[in-house]
């Protein structure tokens, strides 16, 4: 089940973005994507200013991240 609070929910993430990396991107530099994004400014309007940081994140605890999303999923739905 996915239920958006204070924000999009994680459940279903990758298939908001058109891209892994442009996800990548948005999560460890989010800033350049507030003016120059679509789907970030529709968040905006949606939720409000968002207070999203900058995480310093590799690639691989990105990913781990992900899988851990993803197995979550897998638990609501069955």
């Amino acid at each position: 089940m996915r239920t958006d609070l204070t924000g999009p929910a994680l459940a279903g993430v990758e298939q908001r973005w058109s891209s892994k990396k442009k996800l990548y991107q948005f999560i460890t530099d989010p800033f350049p994507f507030f003016r120059n994004d679509k789907y970030v400014k529709d968040l905006v309007k949606k939720y409000g200013g968002l207070l999203t940081p900058a995480f310093k994140l590799s690639y691989k605890e990105f990913q781990c991240i992900l899988d851990y999303i993803k197995s979550e999923e897998k638990k609501v739905v069955s």
